[in-house]
């Protein structure tokens, strides 16, 4: 950051009392108690009090689509020229990646990235996975996927088992047997996308065409430490929900919670490591 602009940074807590109207309180990095007091804090109080009132929120990855975010801290910017900027610090999970951008293990790390207040959007939810486009950065751009489900493991994360959107297309297009792998990835690094766009961003049409471009690469579309076991081989003519049964048999594990039932994989090899703080503002 250039040394013609200062920064404070400030920790947000919204009140409400009854009837009054809701208030903004500021705590410096100590955790005391401060004021903050600019035109343009004032000018965006309503959306402050919307992206601080403790409910995940989404913010766009440059390499395309929506993630959910933890908003923790606001960032005001001022420069000698007057002008005033204010920036959000949010938190969200991910995998360990090499400087490639590479996933190379199951370790989950907590990562963090400083956007513009006004690229905070509402939160989404996972939950209608048949509903939602998704897709999944590996470290080669966003890649389509389809979610067959969800299950918690022993440290309170949610994993999603998920096979690649070109497979399960080709699979229920083809006339003989087919060979699928299934794949699980922490919760929050599936992307929500739109399946068009009109505003020249990437949607999920464009990662569909992204796919096609990687295997004409011969590129490995997501990493071996991934997958659950051998491929599921599949038979010709199922339906999409058979097909989807068939994939989610394939797991070998249940486990049910709740009255529910949970697909799992053979997660021997998932490092179960505390949550770490990786770098600042990645792509």
């Amino acid at each position: 950051m250039s040394s013609n602009v200062k920064t404070a940074k400030y920790f947000i807590q919204t009140t409400s009392s009854g009837s009054e109207k809701p208030q903004i309180v500021f705590f410096d990095e100590r955790g005391n108690e401060t004021t903050a007091q600019s035109r343009l804090l004032e000018t965006h109080f309503d959306k402050l009090l919307t992206v601080f009132n403790g409910l995940p929120k989404a913010v766009r990855r440059s390499s395309g689509g929506l993630i959910i975010v933890h908003p923790t801290q606001l960032v005001h910017l001022h420069t000698e020229q007057g002008a005033e900027e204010i920036r959000v610090k949010v938190l969200f999970k991910e995998l360990e990646r090499n400087a490639q951008h590479q996933i190379i293990s199951k370790k989950i790390i907590l990562s963090s990235k400083t956007v513009p207040l006004s690229e905070i959007q509402e939160g989404f939810s996972h939950d209608a996975i048949h509903t939602h486009n998704f897709v999944v950065d590996m470290g080669l751009g966003i890649i389509p996927v389809h979610v067959l489900s969800f299950y918690p493991d022993s440290q309170g994360h949610t994993w999603a088992l998920f096979v690649r959107h070109d497979e399960i297309q080709k699979a229920l297009l083809e006339s003989r047997p087919s060979q699928i792998m299934v794949y699980e990835v922490p919760l929050d690094l599936l992307r929500r996308i739109e399946p068009f766009s009109d505003s020249n961003e990437k949607d999920f049409q464009w990662a569909k065409n992204h796919v096609h471009k990687l295997l004409d690469r011969g590129e490995k579309i997501v990493p071996e430490i991934l997958s659950i076991g051998p491929s599921a081989e599949v038979p010709a003519g199922l339906s999409f929900t058979e097909l989807e049964q068939c994939l989610l048999s394939s797991t070998q594990k249940s486990l049910v919670l709740d009255g529910q039932t949970y697909f799992l994989s053979n997660a021997e090899g998932t490092e179960q490591e505390p949550l770490l703080l990786l770098n600042e503002n990645p792509d």
